[in-house]
């Protein structure tokens, strides 16, 4: 799946940049899949938990923006491109 200068490999648990590897963690990783597989649909609530944390109880607290989304912008964010000549 491609968005913007990124690439998930969801086979691989991968997330690349102008196809260099991005560092991810798996729930950050698992809650970015969930949400490109699903745009531009709303993912609700459930469906995160279904798919990031199957058959686990989840906290509200680890699904609050700064324990689930931060992360994963953080991340996005951080990736400079990679510099022109």
């Amino acid at each position: 799946m491609r968005f913007g200068p990124f690439e998930l490999r969801a086979t691989e648990r991968k997330l690349l940049r102008e196809g260099q590897a991005v560092p991810i963690g798996a729930r950050t990783f698992g809650v970015l899949l969930t949400l490109v597989d699903q745009a531009p649909r709303l993912v609700r609530k459930g469906e995160l938990l279904d798919a990031v944390w199957p058959g686990l109880v989840v906290e509200e607290a680890n699904l609050s923006p700064s324990t689930c989304i931060r992360p994963m912008a953080a991340t996005l964010s951080s990736v400079r491109p990679s510099p022109t000549t």
